[in-house]
């Protein structure tokens, strides 16, 4: 009786950590990097180097790579293929790739289905509801929680946005060179992407 008991407790332990696993992103843990084109770096909340390349999203605690690749769940990357990291004021590190947009926090990553735009260029945390995204047709306001575009600007063709936020005056500036023309076009937004002001 006592050993058919333990044989139960065995395999309800093993249900357990098998269920657990399915909940959170899992790793491989490395020597190296899975790739040597870096594309990105951040640091997170917790001291932790985060290194995307063209092959997997790193995490370096100073000893070891802890490497995450897509896998067929809801839990992982949505593709290996890291163009953008950011971490924003409350600890989510947001990662653009290849297929769209993934945010990663409580040791899981989210996704949305589908989205109008993909991110190629800039990420911008601009406050705790709101980040900004700059993708090849231009900019675009994206709710943190929905993942839902607010609203949208265009920028011109062959630019590559640079984006920075003014906390003071809560101003967005796109900063978009265009190195054909050898020209630089700046535009000057309020936190809602209500243009303000155009120069070059």
């Amino acid at each position: 009786m006592k050993a058919r008991f333990a044989y139960f407790r065995l395999i309800w332990a093993f249900l357990l950590l098998f269920l657990s696993g399915q909940l959170q992103a899992q790793g491989v843990y490395l020597n190296k990097l899975p790739n040597t084109s870096v594309n990105a770096v951040t640091e997170d909340h917790q001291g932790f180097l985060w290194i995307g390349t063209t092959h997997g999203l790193s995490r370096y605690d100073g000893f070891n790579y802890l490497t995450f690749y897509t896998q067929n769940n809801d839990y992982s990357l949505v593709n290996d293929a890291i163009q953008v990291l950011m971490t924003d004021a409350q600890g989510r590190m947001w990662i653009s790739t290849e297929c769209g947009l993934s945010v990663y926090e409580n040791d899981r990553f989210r996704h949305p289905d589908a989205t109008s735009y993909n991110v190629k260029f800039r990420l911008l945390d601009v406050d705790e509801n709101t980040l900004l995204a700059a993708d090849r047709q231009g900019v675009v306001l994206v709710d943190k929680k929905t993942f839902h575009e607010s609203k949208s600007f265009n920028t011109p063709k062959n630019t590559w946005p640079f984006l920075f936020y003014n906390k003071g005056k809560q101003q967005i500036w796109v900063i978009c060179p265009n190195p054909e023309l050898r020209m630089t076009t700046t535009y000057v937004f309020d936190k809602e992407l209500n243009l303000i002001e155009t120069s070059q």
